[in-house]
């Protein structure tokens, strides 16, 4: 079938009863091929004012469709993202966003990192919602800041919300997202933002701390007495890090287990002031940071980046590493702190 003869065909049905009653065998025609003219009248038929809303909605969601579908999957991503490009409104770039998520086009990922600080509500809703659907541990980061400073309720209250949906893909985030919202949730006032948070912990926790979701994901009950029993449940939750060591004084060695942040302290707190006694802390992905005793209340502390094949250290005091331990179990990952300095490796082995 070449373009004008499907034109034909859904310029027959298009503004009359009939069209629901045709639209699949429309859609097969429709799907049949990737070239440029079908995808460029797919596309006008999305935005085609002569169809209402719900039957503009199906069209759209052919884009996506797994059924009767002979498209290059690829092929289309690459044309949605350049009508993204080209398009001039936020309202159709949003949509366009949300398309390529369910697609699960490859470069979506950059794109809804790229605009989820947009200044335009849509672009960030859309950002935040297809990192919820296609994003792992490394992504919670995004979400996370979005939680903490969009201005919108609505919008902090997707992020935690997309955090849950990485957590049903991801069962291993389930602590990282923990320590964000437990951060999160004590200074939130807002109604909207709280539910998205409590709602979250009710679901990895599985408890009932007062926030009731529906079958088609409406919200109800106290919110206030809600964010209560969340804090409380929260308090008992017990975060934990691996942590390694070894004692020069005492020929102690911990090989890496999990330690909750008071137990690393502990452990910190009695390491005897010996030097090349050291204490570390490693994060989900890894990564890990270091306190390596040199003098009298003088510590190295030490992030490694071997891949790179480079390390990140800085001297400090007894409490600044108190300190900075104390920001990676909030946190729940490590990261640079303010002094650090690169070091070639190279030239500490040397």
């Amino acid at each position: 079938m070449n373009i004008e003869e499907l034109k034909a065909k859904y310029e027959k049905y298009i503004g009359t009863d009939e069209f629901m009653d045709h639209v699949f065998e429309l859609k097969k025609d429709l799907l049949a091929s990737d070239s440029n003219e079908f995808l460029e009248y797919h596309y006008l038929l999305m935005n085609n004012k002569n169809l209402d809303s719900g039957e503009r909605d199906l069209i759209k969601s052919f884009f996506y469709s797994e059924v009767v579908n002979e498209r290059d999957k690829t092929k289309v991503g690459e044309f949605l993202l350049k009508k993204f490009e080209q398009e001039k409104t936020h309202q159709k770039q949003a949509e366009l966003i949300k398309i390529l998520g369910h697609l699960r086009y490859s470069k979506v990922k950059k794109l809804a990192i790229q605009e989820i600080k947009s200044p335009e509500y849509e672009l960030r809703f859309a950002s935040i919602i297809v990192l919820g659907w296609i994003g792992n541990s490394k992504d919670l980061g995004y979400l996370n800041e979005r939680m903490l400073n969009d201005p919108e309720g609505t919008l902090r209250q997707c992020g935690a919300a997309a955090m849950r949906q990485i957590w049903f893909r991801h069962k291993s985030t389930k602590l990282k997202i923990t320590q964000y919202i437990n951060s999160a949730i004590r200074n939130e006032t807002n109604p909207d933002a709280l539910t998205g948070m409590i709602i979250t912990i009710q679901d990895l926790y599985r408890k009932k701390l007062g926030i009731k979701e529906s079958h088609y994901g409406d919200l109800s009950g106290d919110v206030t007495k809600a964010k209560e029993k969340c804090i409380k449940e929260l308090d008992k939750i017990e975060l934990k890090m691996k942590l390694f060591l070894y004692d020069i004084e005492t020929d102690e060695e911990i090989e890496p287990e999990e330690y909750t942040l008071d137990e690393a302290l502990d452990e910190f707190y009695y390491l005897s002031e010996e030097e090349d006694s050291f204490l570390g802390i490693i994060d989900d992905e890894d990564r890990c940071i270091q306190f390596l005793f040199v003098s009298d209340n003088k510590w190295l502390v030490d992030i490694p980046r071997v891949a790179e094949n480079y390390t990140l250290q800085k001297y400090a005091d007894y409490d600044e590493c108190v300190d900075m331990i104390e920001k990676v179990y909030e946190l729940k990952e490590i990261v640079q702190f303010s002094g650090m300095k690169k070091v070639e490796l190279r030239k500490i082995n040397d």
